[in-house]
């Protein structure tokens, strides 16, 4: 005979319902209210960007542009105009960093420069334009900055050192010369500034058709031998020999530098 009590016993255990302690009711509703919260926040946010670009205050009614000592530039028109973005400004819609982007790229002649917003409604661009050092001196006169970028601008009464002996198929205007020789004598002036040589002596002239033997002139019409090496040692050397040349009544025809003493022929 069947045991139905067994039976009963069996068919309760089977129907048991799993009861969720307190403690996972309150980790649930804590996880609830994370994402309620998370979702709250992104929403504020969301709504408050979109206040922001639509919000008529910060329409960008405002363009400055400067040198790096905060000055007015020349034709500030040519660098960059509001008028040519196909949207309507806004501050925080505004790419800084596509417009700087931009800038470079047709301005190469810009050492750097620097894109920024100004609270309400301007947009700041300050420029640092590439310093001449030299003139090189070809059928045209063109110059070259620091780094041996030659500037799109022909030379016309600027009081720089010379440069000459290079061929015009060194020269490609916009960009940075790979010239060795022209990054010889941009070296040699390094030297000359670093060692208040230049401008102390006015320099007139820097001559490298001879690679391995570099000339320049000085203002009283005194030529320099430097040769084609060691010229932070051999500037050392020729500050001590124009300071003990100052007491002499008559300038010196040539200093040749090339070896270990220099010699000074009046």
């Amino acid at each position: 005979m069947p045991d139905y009590k067994r039976l009963v016993k069996k068919r309760n255990n089977s129907k048991r319902v799993t009861k969720v302690s307190p403690r996972s009711k309150k980790i649930l509703a804590k996880i609830f209210m994370v994402f309620l919260l998370i979702a709250l926040i992104t929403g504020l946010v969301f709504f408050g960007y979109s206040f922001l670009l639509r919000f008529p205050g910060f329409a960008i009614s405002k363009l400055i542009i400067v040198d790096e000592n905060f000055k007015p530039v020349a034709q500030p028109n040519n660098i960059f105009r509001l008028e040519n973005l196909t949207n309507k400004p806004n501050l925080f819609s505004f790419d800084l960093r596509k417009v700087a982007g931009d800038i470079r790229l047709r301005h190469p002649e810009l050492a750097n420069l620097v894109v920024r917003r100004q609270f309400p409604n301007a947009i700041i661009i300050m420029v640092t334009p590439r310093k001449p050092v030299a003139i090189i001196s070809l059928r045209e006169s063109y110059l070259v900055d620091a780094q041996g970028f030659i500037l799109p601008y022909v030379a016309s009464g600027a009081e720089l050192p010379k440069i000459v002996g290079l061929s015009s198929r060194e020269i490609r205007v916009y960009s940075v010369s790979d010239s060795l020789r022209l990054n010889r004598a941009l070296s040699l002036l390094r030297e000359l500034e670093r060692s208040k040589i230049y401008p102390e002596h006015q320099l007139t002239q820097i001559d490298i058709r001879e690679y391995s033997d570099v000339v320049f002139y000085l203002d009283s019409g005194i030529q320099v031998k430097m040769g084609g090496s060691d010229f932070s040692k051999k500037v050392i050397l020729l500050k001590g020999v124009l300071q003990q040349l100052k007491s002499s009544a008559t300038a010196p025809k040539y200093i040749d530098m090339r070896f270990d003493n220099p010699s000074v022929l009046f």
